[in-house]
């Protein structure tokens, strides 16, 4: 297993100092090019080398792939060993639960970060966390990747997207159909819970348990329709009530 250093080229985020809290802190960036200012670049990374199982040539449909979105590069955020980074090209593969950086040079054309080392990202407009482990989210962690749905202040919904490679033999020749699937977790008080029924979210949190189970009751067509819209209205409504339970 072979591993490379790198250096980003990325936007860095530098905080100014010695300015008054009245004041919003000036943000000064500067491009990193490693091919071309080596003596300036920093943030070094320890990657792996991503060997792809299933590259583009082997998609069964264009925009049938293993990634988020899109098979395609995109810009995205990360904070990467409690660094932020900007600008990178990267994409998420939902089969291995790892991030993927385009970093081409004449021995690795992409790297696979340490997901270890990944706090949260951004990417296509959503916003990806690294959850703690638990044994109640064990089987769905993975690397510990959740999108984060909704934050409020007591209550926070986290999606754990995933996907399935399908081995398929057309025309004598192997195609690969990945089909997605969709968790969803609920983080209250620095503990997360899978949601996998009303039951069992009542169980996780008991004071609400009469609530949840009305919530399931009054919005049983959204449930069906909608998932996420439901869920992110169940953690809405349990975050805005004003209840003054010690759990």
């Amino acid at each position: 297993m072979k591993y490379y250093s790198l250096k980003f080229l990325a936007l860095l985020l530098v905080f100014s100092t010695g300015v008054a809290q009245e004041n919003n802190s000036k943000l000064q960036s500067y491009t990193l090019y490693d091919n071309y200012m080596p003596e300036l670049s920093f943030g070094a990374y320890i990657g792996q080398e991503y060997l792809d199982a299933f590259p583009e040539s082997m998609r069964s449909v264009k925009d049938n792939n293993k990634f988020f979105e899109t098979y395609n590069f995109t810009n995205a955020n990360i904070v990467y060993n409690q660094q932020p980074y900007f600008n990178l090209e990267l994409k998420y593969d939902l089969l291995n639960d790892i991030l993927v950086v385009k970093y081409v040079n004449t021995r690795v054309h992409l790297l696979a970060l340490n997901p270890a080392q990944v706090s949260e990202f951004e990417i296509l407009g959503e916003t990806f966390k690294r959850l703690p482990f638990s044994e109640n989210i064990a089987s769905i962690y993975g690397n510990g990747f959740f999108n984060e749905s909704f934050k409020g202040k007591h209550f926070a919904l986290y999606i754990k997207h995933r996907k399935k490679a399908k081995e398929l033999l057309d025309e004598n020749k192997v195609r690969y159909e990945f089909t997605e699937s969709r968790a969803y977790v609920v983080s209250y008080k620095n503990k997360s819970y899978l949601i996998s029924s009303k039951n069992s979210l009542g169980d996780d949190l008991p004071t609400f348990k009469k609530i949840i189970k009305s919530y399931y009751k009054e919005n049983p067509a959204m449930r069906r329709k909608d998932k996420e819209q439901f869920f992110t209205g169940l953690v809405k409504h349990l975050d805005n009530l004003k209840l003054n339970y010690e759990l």
